[in-house]
Formats: C-alpha cells, structure tokens, sequence
C-alpha cells in the first residue's frame, strides 16, 4: 500500500486543487510566501499579528530559465525554473513542466509524486504546468 505525504507539508496542502500555504498579516493584510516566522516585512508587526493563508496555484511567469545541469537526478535535466506571480500577489519560484514557458504565460499549479521508497511512502510535490 502507498502512503502520499507532501514533501513540504507546511508549504503544500494536497487538496484538489493543491493549496501552497503562506500568511496574511491581521494589521495591514499583507500577503507572503512563506509565512515569515519573525513578523510582518511591509508593517513590522510581530509574528503572532500573522495567519495561515491558503493561496490558490495559478498565475502567471515573469522570468524563467532553463536548468541543464545540477546535482540530484530528478528532475531530470533539461527542466524550466521560472519566478511566479500568484493571482493573489505572492512571488514564488517552481518548475514548470510543458515545453517553451515564456515570460507571460498562464500557469496553475499541479501535484507530481515520486515512486515509493522502500517504506511504500510516494512524496508529493508541487509543480506548475502552461494552461
């Protein structure tokens, strides 16, 4: 049997669709990915001011890059990195599957799993592929 866990469960809630778990500052509403331990970086409140907040996985590309080499092997090379905007404000960095993302572009956020591991655990992570 194959058990599913988030690689990053603080980070990644797996729901359909997945959530990527930041915070909100109670005082100024400001958003962040991640929730900041220490406080609120736009009103300088402190970190007990800051709550959960589930943003939604789509947005749009405003860089990206092309990854050739690096030191695990997966993702298997060549994959694409891009810096995201979420729809709700946040910039976060993901690997973007699908072929020629360009700065722009749509994209919404997907679950990838590995393969089980000897235990029967499959890891979950968070990839984003071109609507």
């Amino acid at each position: 049997m194959t058990i599913l866990r988030s690689r990053y469960p603080d980070l990644l809630k797996l729901v359909d669709p997945p959530l990527i778990v930041g915070g909100i500052c109670r005082l100024c509403d400001y958003l962040t990915f991640p929730r900041d331990p220490y406080g609120c970086e736009n009103c300088g409140s402190t970190s007990e001011e800051l709550d959960s907040y589930e943003f939604s996985p789509t947005g749009s590309i405003q860089a990206v890059v092309t990854v050739h080499r690096h030191h695990n092997p997966q993702p298997e090379v060549p994959f694409n990195v891009a810096v995201i905007n979420l729809s709700e404000g946040p910039l976060i960095k993901g690997i973007i599957e699908g072929n020629n993302p360009k700065v722009g572009s749509l994209v919404k956020g997907i679950i990838v799993t590995s393969k089980p591991d000897s235990e029967g655990i499959s890891w979950a992570d968070l990839r984003f592929r071109l609507v």
